[in-house]
């Protein structure tokens, strides 16, 4: 039972580090596209 829950978390929490990763790849693109798209407005 307590390593049937362990993997859970384990699953649980290594899924929520691919999303932290994600988003913050996802953020850094984001800026660097609206950097340049900064300059075009100019």
């Amino acid at each position: 039972m307590w390593q049937h829950m362990a993997v859970k978390w384990q699953n649980c929490w290594h899924s929520m580090a691919v999303n932290q990763q994600f988003v913050r790849d996802f953020l850094a693109a984001w800026n660097k596209v609206m950097n340049l798209d900064c300059f075009d407005l100019a």
